[in-house]
């Protein structure tokens, strides 16, 4: 949203000077296009772009179409997994097929999340790693934001990208799973 709201801001902007109301609301509506034309395309290639991923040697694909890469093994492969009951620490980054990135906690020093609240295929992927681990995950639209998507980053019907990296959970009972 952020985007699309700065792109129409800066149209009507550099418009302003010509007092021409008709220049702006074509501006407007020729960026509007372009971001629809965008996201079309984007739908259209994500079943591509998941099976060239699931064709990666060394690539998981789980019964729901979760498609990932070991980046990183855990460094002690003894560590529990989280549940979905569980809350994680995570250093993620997410991109969309073309490569663009939506969000990332990269740089923040990672994110809290409850593995619950989170899309479907992030959440059964944190339920498969162990502390320390990080894996690519390629994420079918509808284990992703679906048809609704998330407002202007993630477009409906796109598969996505995470890289993620498992710092540390809440076990169940309370007590911390966390590499040395």
């Amino acid at each position: 949203m952020r985007r699309v709201a700065g792109a129409l801001f800066a149209a009507a902007l550099s418009l302003c000077g010509c007092d021409n109301d008709a220049a702006i609301l074509e501006e407007v509506s020729r960026i509007e296009k372009e971001r629809v034309a965008r996201h079309a395309q984007l739908a259209a290639q994500s079943p591509a772009w998941l099976a060239e991923k699931r064709g990666h040697a060394g690539a998981v694909t789980t019964a729901s179409g979760l498609v990932y890469e070991v980046l990183r093994a855990p460094p002690d492969p003894s560590l529990p997994t989280p549940t979905r009951a569980s809350r994680v620490l995570i250093d993620y980054e997410g991109r969309l097929p073309d490569g663009t990135v939506f969000d990332s906690s990269l740089g923040r020093g990672g994110a809290q999340f409850d593995v619950a609240a989170l899309v479907p295929g992030v959440a059964e992927m944190l339920t498969l790693m162990r502390p320390g681990e990080e894996v690519v995950a390629y994420i079918p639209a509808a284990l992703a934001y679906g048809a609704e998507g998330a407002g202007e980053d993630v477009p409906p019907h796109v598969a996505l990208e995470f890289r993620i990296r498992l710092i540390a959970f809440e076990r169940d009972e309370g007590s911390m799973a966390v590499t040395q």
